[in-house]
């Protein structure tokens, strides 16, 4: 890394500045710099200055909402720089999140871009595509889903079979005998869908499925810390 004027600027950029102008980084004008700045990336605050080369991509996130659907948005890892650095594809920007090692604004804030809360984190944690699992953003993920993870489900479970044109929410109802709730999905849990049914939380299992018109759907009710994240939020 190399301080050029008011950015820091990798190796590769500067070698790739020197060939254009013929000359060592040294005796480069701030004049021509800024010329080809054009040329490169660089951060939302103008600090840093790197290439396509020097992207190291750890993961990416698909936000998966209306405003934002298809938008994949990567966290890297700038070595040379020794920074994190994820691109916000809506803005057009990269924004700094810290140096590598430093998994808190990871946690903090890239995995809480949309709700600025930890709503964001539980709901799609899952959602997250790795491309580098040796980086401590991986560790720190796991650690975090840990945590969040109960030891030990609740003691009911609901169970639903048939073979009819029916949706989950439709046989909610009819277990509940209230027809006018119009859903009783009430959030996302670490990947799983949470269904508020009689006062009590309930997440479908992995053993639920649907074929045809043939359904098999099993509600586990959750845990204890799941409980106190939705007393929470």
């Amino acid at each position: 890394m190399i301080k050029l004027f008011n950015y820091c600027v990798t190796d590769i950029v500067v070698k790739n500045l020197e060939e254009i102008l013929d000359k060592e980084y040294t005796e480069i004008t701030k004049e021509e710099f800024e010329g080809l700045l054009h040329e490169y990336k660089h951060d939302s605050e103008n600090e840093y200055l790197w290439s396509d080369e020097d992207e190291n991509v750890i993961c990416s996130l698909d936000f998966g909402n209306p405003a934002t659907s298809g938008t994949t948005n990567c966290f890297y890892k700038i070595n040379d720089l020794g920074i994190y650095i994820a691109e916000d594809n809506n803005r057009c920007e990269y924004f700094y999140y810290g140096d590598i090692g430093d998994t808190s604004q990871f946690i903090d804030y890239y995995l809480n871009y949309c709700t600025i809360n930890n709503e964001f984190i539980i709901k799609s944690i899952y959602k997250l595509t790795w491309y580098d699992e040796s980086d401590d953003c991986y560790k720190a993920v796991k650690d975090f889903i840990k945590e969040y993870t109960d030891d030990e489900d609740g003691k009911d479970l609901i169970e639903f079979h048939g073979n009819d044109l029916s949706c989950l929410n439709q046989k909610i109802q009819e277990f509940v005998n209230d027809f006018e709730t119009e859903d009783f999905k009430i959030g996302t849990y670490l990947g799983n869908s949470i269904y508020k049914i009689k006062k009590k939380l309930y997440y479908l299992t992995d053993d639920s499925y649907v074929f045809n018109t043939e359904y098999h759907w099993y509600l586990k009710e959750v845990g204890e810390k799941c409980y106190e994240y939705f007393e929470k939020y």
